[in-house]
C-alpha cells in the first residue's frame, strides 16, 4: 500500500487511513466501527494486491481513499509451497546517538516470522487445496519496557470445478493477535499499559458461473466474527495515574477498551461483453452487495477515575494557609457501553463504451442504502447516496502509446457505527472533573461534556467527489511515463455538536503566540444536548500532481520512480479518530466551538514532496537478486495547543474547566523530512529438476540510519517540542526461504 506513489502512512491522496476499504478477495474486511483495518493475514497467502482509487468505476465503493484488495492464492493441479523464516534480534539493530533520543530509541529484542504453506490436487483437473500456517512473534521496546507481540495464523482453501461452467471457491482464517505491555514507552512503565487479547475467524465463500460466452456471474460471501480487548495490566481495581511534572505514567491503565464485531457481506456481479452495439463495443457490469454488521464497544476507567497529579498550583482551600501547593485533579465517571448493527444495501451499475478503437467513455452510477439501528432507539440512521462515475480515455496517437484520461466521480465515505451509535439512550456517562488538594479538600468542577446524543435532522452520508486528469505515454524499452492531476474535496462531514449549549464569547491573547482569539464560555454542559449533524463549515481538500516513470521486468532489471506534489488543507484533520484534531469517524471535535480556534490550515498528514524509487536487478549466473526502496517525503506538521487565554493578565477560568485550543493555525509546523533507505540481497539456488528453489535473505531497513521525530509533543509547556516517538534506526534482518 505504501510503496505506491501518493499514499504515505496509510494515507491515501490526503485521505485518513479509516477511507481505505480493505478487502480479501473483494469483500471488505474493515472494522464497522470506524472502517479501519480488521482482519490480518498472512502476506504468504496473498497472489496478489490491487489498488483501485484515481478513477474507480462504479463496481467500488465505501471509501475516500483507495479500495485495497488482496488476492489470496489457491491450489493447482501441481503440488506446490513454501517454507520461510525471517529473523532479528537486538544485536541485528542500531540505535540513534543524540541527547534528544535518549529514552526514546526504538529497538527489537527478538522477531521471527515463520511461515509453511502448501497446495495442490484432491481430484486432477476438479478440486484443488489450498492450507497456510504462520507464527508470528516480536519483542521490541519503545525506549520503556519490552512490548511483546505474538500473532498465529491458520489458513484453508478449498476450490472446486463443478463443470466448464461453475466453479466454487471457499476459504476460512483463525487468527490471534495477543499483546502485552501495549502503549509501553519512555514514560509507560509496564503496569501501566494494557494487555490485548484479539482472536478472530475470518471466511469467504465465491460462485463463478460462465453464463455464455459473453457473460459471467460472480456471487461472494465473506465475513468474520472477532473481538480485541484492552484490559488494563494492573487489573480494574486499582485506578492509573500521570504526573503533570514528569510527564511519567504509573500504577495502571488510565482506561480500559473492548470490542465485539461480527460482519456478514454479499457481493455478486453480473458482467456482459456486447459487441457492435449501440454504436460501439460495451463492457456492462450490474452488481449488488448486503452488508449486515453488530458491534459493541466499552471504554471507561479501572474503578471509575483515573488521577492527574501535580496539575496545578493553588492555595489549598481545606487550609488557612495561603500557600500555593501542587494539586491533582480526577477524571471520574465518564464510561460508555455502545451497541450497534449496519445494514447497507448497495445497486451498481457501470459501462465501458468503445464508441470508435481510439476512444472509450467509462460511465457508472451507485446507490447506498444504509440504516443504523441501536438498543432502545431501533433504526436511528436512515440515508440514501447516489454517486455518478464518468470517465474517457483517448488513445490521441492511433497506436496505443499515448492515452489522455480524464474522470470524475462522487465517492461516500464507507457507513460506519460512529456515524450514528453515539445516539444509543444511556449509553454514555459524563465526565465529571474534580480539584484534589494535599489537605483532602475536593473542589467539584462540575460535568464538561453532555452525556445524551440524538438526531434530530436529517444526516447525510459524507462524501468526496473527485477530478483526475492525466496522460500515459510508452517511451520504449519498457518504459512507460505518465502524469496525474488530481483535485479531492470532502464534504458533509458527520459530527456531534451542541444543541442546547449556551456559549458566551471571550475575547483574550493566547499566551503562548500573542494571538489574538475569541473561544467560548460553555455555561451549561449538564443540561446539554448532543446532535448527529452534517457542519456546513468542516471541508478538506487534496491538490496533488503524480508523475510515474515504470520500465517493467527485462534484461534482467525493473524499477518505478515517481514524484507527487501535493497539499491537503482543511479545518478537521486527515486522521482516522481524530481526538482534539479532527478526523473522519465522528466523536468530539466540535462539541464546542473552541475546537475551530485556529483550525483552518495544512493537516498532519501532507508529505508536500513525496519521491519514491523501487527497482530490482538480477545476476542470474551468480544466482543473486538485489531490491530496493527509497522513500523520500516530506515531515507531517503539528502546531501547539495551549490551555491559557489571557484576559487582564490571567489566564481565563473556563466554566467547563480546561480548555485547549490551537494556538496558531493548524499545522504551523514541521516535523523532519522522511529520507529511508531499505535494501534487500538474495542468494538462491535451483533444486532438483521440478523447479525447487531454496534462497538465503539479507534485508537492511533504514541503510543510512537516519534519525527523526515522528512524533513530538504539541502541549504548551517546558515539554513542547520535545520528542515522544521516533523512526525505527537501521536493522538488519536475516531470512531463508525453500519453495517446491
Amino acid at each position: 500500500l505504501n510503496l505506491a506513489p501518493g499514499i504515505n502512512n496509510d494515507v491515501a491522496y490526503g485521505s485518513a487511513g479509516s477511507g481505505l476499504a480493505y478487502q480479501l478477495d473483494g469483500v471488505d474486511t474493515s472494522d464497522p466501527e470506524g472502517g479501519t483495518a480488521w482482519s490480518f493475514v498472512n502476506y504468504n497467502i496473498v497472489e496478489e494486491v490491487q489498488l483501485v482509487g484515481l478513477g474507480a468505476a462504479a463496481e467500488y465503493g465505501s471509501f475516500t481513499g483507495v479500495v485495497f484488495n488482496s488476492v489470496t492464492k489457491s491450489g493447482g493441479n501441481e503440488f506446490k509451497g513454501l517454507v520461510d523464516a525471517y529473523f532479528t534480534n537486538e544485536s541485528l539493530s542500531d540505535s540513534f546517538s543524540g541527547a534528544e533520543f535518549e529514552g526514546l530509541n526504538p529497538r527489537t529484542e527478538s522477531f521471527i516470522d515463520t511461515t509453511a504453506q502448501i497446495g495442490g490436487p484432491i481430484s486432477q483437473d476438479k478440486l484443488w487445496f489450498f492450507i497456510s500456517g504462520q507464527y508470528f512473534k516480536e519483542e521490541n521496546s519503545n525506549g520503556g519496557p519490552i512490548r511483546t507481540e505474538e500473532s498465529p495464523r491458520i489458513f484453508g482453501k478449498l476450490s472446486w470445478q463443478a463443470n466448464e461452467q461453475n466453479n466454487i471457491e471457499g476459504w476460512l482464517e483463525w487468527d490471534r493477535y495477543d499483546i502485552t505491555g501495549r502503549g509501553a514507552d519512555a514514560v509507560t512503565p509496564i503496569e501501566a499499559t494494557v494487555t490485548e487479547d484479539a482472536p478472530e475467524y475470518v471466511a469467504n465463500v465465491k460462485w463463478s458461473s460462465i453464463l455464455s460466452e459473453n457473460t459471467i456471474l460472480n456471487v461472494s460471501y465473506g465475513g468474520y466474527d472477532g473481538y480485541y480487548y484492552l484490559d488494563p495490566a494492573s487489573g480494574y481495581d486499582i485506578a492509573g495515574r500521570l504526573d503533570y511534572a514528569t510527564g511519567l505514567y504509573s500504577v495502571n491503565s488510565t482506561y480500559y477498551y473492548l470490542a465485539d464485531r461480527k460482519r456478514n457481506q454479499v457481493v455478486a456481479s453480473i458482467s456482459h461483453f456486447a459487441d457492435n452495439f449501440i454504436k460501439g463495443d460495451h463492457d456492462f457490469k450490474f452488481g449488488m452487495e448486503l452488508e449486515r454488521s453488530t458491534l459493541r464497544s466499552r471504554y471507561g476507567f479501572p474503578t471509575g477515575v483515573w488521577f492527574y497529579d501535580n496539575y496545578g498550583y493553588y492555595d489549598d482551600p481545606g487550609t488557612e494557609e495561603y500557600d500555593p501547593v501542587y494539586y491533582t485533579q480526577g477524571y471520574y465517571n465518564y464510561s460508555y457501553d455502545l451497541k450497534g448493527t449496519i445494514e447497507r444495501g448497495t445497486l451498481f451499475a457501470q459501462d465501458s463504451w468503445r464508441i470508435a478503437p481510439t476512444f472509450t467513455v467509462n460511465v457508472g452510477v451507485r446507490a447506498e442504502f444504509n440504516q443504523g439501528s441501536v438498543p432502545g432507539q431501533d433504526k436511528v440512521f436512515d440515508g440514501t447516496a447516489v454517486a455518478p462515475r464518468l470517465g474517457i480515455a483517448w488513445d490521441l496517437t492511433k497506436d496505443g502509446k499515448t492515452v489522455l484520461k480524464a474522470h470524475y466521480g462522487r465517492y461516500y465515505e464507507k457507513f460506519v457505527a460512529t456515524e450514528f451509535y453515539y445516539a444509543q439512550p444511556g449509553a454514555f456517562t459524563p465526565y465529571i472533573y474534580r480539584n484534589i488538594y494535599p489537605s483532602g479538600y475536593v473542589e467539584d468542577l462540575g460535568q464538561v461534556t453532555a452525556d445524551t446524543v440524538v438526531f434530530d435532522q436529517q444526516v447525510d452520508q459524507p462524501y468526496m467527489d473527485q477530478y483526475t486528469l492525466g496522460i500515459d505515454r510508452e517511451l520504449g524499452g519498457g518504459i512507460t511515463a505518465s502524469f496525474t492531476y488530481i483535485n479531492r474535496e470532502k464534504k458533509d462531514f458527520v459530527e456531534t455538536v451542541s444543541r442546547d449549549g449556551v456559549f458566551v464569547p471571550v475575547t483574550g491573547v493566547i499566551r503562548e503566540t500573542g494571538r489574538t482569539a475569541t473561544l467560548y464560555d460553555y455555561l451549561n454542559p449538564e443540561d446539554d444536548v448532543l446532535a448527529y449533524r452534517n457542519p456546513e463549515e468542516l471541508h478538506r481538500k487534496y491538490e496533488g500532481y503524480m508523475f510515474v516513470l515504470n520500465r517493467r521486468l527485462r534484461d534482467n532489471w525493473q524499477m518505478m520512480l515517481s514524484y507527487v506534489y501535493s497539499e491537503a488543507t482543511g479545518n478537521i484533520d486527515n486522521l482516522s479518530f481524530g481526538g482534539f484534531y479532527g478526523g473522519d469517524n465522528a466523536g468530539s471535535f466540535l462539541n464546542t466551538p473552541n475546537s475551530l480556534v485556529n483550525a483552518e490550515g495544512i493537516l498532519t498528514n501532507d508529505p508536500t514532496h513525496a519521491v519514491k524509487l523501487q527497482g530490482s536487478y538480477a545476476i542470474p549466473k551468480l544466482h543473486l537478486l538485489f531490491s530496493g526502496n527509497y522513500t523520500f517525503n516530506t515531515g507531517d506538521t503539528y502546531n501547539i495547543r495551549t490551555t491559557c487565554l489571557l484576559v487582564d493578565g490571567e489566564c481565563y477560568d473556563f466554566n467547563q474547566g480546561t480548555v485547549r485550543v490551537h494556538g496558531e493555525p493548524r499545522g504551523s509546523r514541521r516535523l523532519d523530512d522522511k529520507s529511508e533507505l531499505d535494501l534487500r540481497a538474495e542468494w538462491y539456488l535451483e533444486v532438483g529438476e521440478n523447479d525447487d528453489r531454496f534462497g538465503l535473505f539479507l534485508d537492511i531497513f533504514n541503510v543510512t540510519n537516519q534519525a527523526r521525530f515522528t512524533l513530538v509533543e504539541d502541549r504548551a509547556g517546558s515539554a513542547f517540542e520535545s520528542g515522544r516517538s521516533t523512526n525505527q534506526p537501521r536493522t538488519y534482518r536475516i531470512g531463508a526461504k525453500y519453495t517446491f
